[in-house]
């Protein structure tokens, strides 16, 4: 098992109770269990954000080289579609930094 698949494996798990939290809440029947709930909360949350964190580090050269790549694009693309704006350019050349800054942050995305 991959950091990765352990991250998504703890992401999965906090969202779970994130996501009914409320209801959780609002069906303890004392303190105690609302007590229990919101440690478990904060516990899965506090896992997630570990794996999350170690994820980082391990990949972190790959990130920070993929980050760079994604940064240059989308800055690339916002010019680019200023000049269309302007006129100054082609519909065709924005498309295609369009999808290379999309591309550049698919791959930061898959990456964290």
């Amino acid at each position: 098992m991959t950091d990765s698949d352990i991250y998504l494996k703890y992401s999965a798990q906090f969202r779970a109770i994130d996501d009914s939290l409320d209801d959780l809440m609002n069906r303890a029947e004392n303190f105690q269990q609302a007590s229990q709930i919101m440690d478990s909360w904060k516990q899965s949350n506090l896992n997630m954000m570990t794996a999350r964190n170690k994820l980082f580090i391990s990949h972190l050269a790959q990130i920070q080289e993929i980050l760079a790549d994604f940064s240059s694009a989308s800055d690339s693309m916002e010019k680019s579609l200023i000049d269309l704006q302007k006129g100054a350019t082609t519909i065709n050349k924005v498309a295609g930094l369009i999808t290379l800054a999309v591309g550049k942050g698919t791959q930061l995305q898959q990456k964290v």
